[in-house]
């Protein structure tokens, strides 16, 4: 939730570099980078010559995480700051509870506060 932070070259060199170790002792297909930040150039450069897939905010663009996002209505819990207090979301996450369609589909391990916020999703 801060401006200027982003994925960069180092987080990009180290999930490939682990991908080929990996790849060692077990078959692999390939290997993605997948954050809720933005890229930054040295990183999308890094992936396009070792052919890292990247899924990130805003890239690839058009096809970005805020897109996957809202074309499948998928909304991190998250978002329910602000209407519910943090340490209610904490509790909802230590339960399992990762996006808002957990919520609706296990409502009934909801408590009364996070159920008004359901009644309004």
């Amino acid at each position: 939730n801060e401006r200027g932070i982003y994925t960069g070259l180092k987080e990009a060199m180290y999930t490939y570099m682990r991908f080929l170790d990996i790849k060692e002792v077990r078959e692999l297909k390939g290997v993605i980078l997948v954050t809720n930040t933005k890229f930054s150039d040295q990183a999308i450069e890094f992936s396009r010559c070792y052919g890292l897939d990247l899924l990130g905010w805003k890239y690839p663009p058009g096809e970005g995480l805020e897109v996957k996002i809202e074309k499948s209505k998928m909304y991190p819990i998250t978002v329910l700051s602000g209407l519910i207090s943090e340490s209610e979301i904490a509790d909802l996450i230590k339960s399992g509870f990762v996006s808002t369609r957990d919520l609706i589909e296990r409502k009934a391990e909801v408590g009364d506060d996070a159920m008004r916020v359901i009644r309004g999703l």
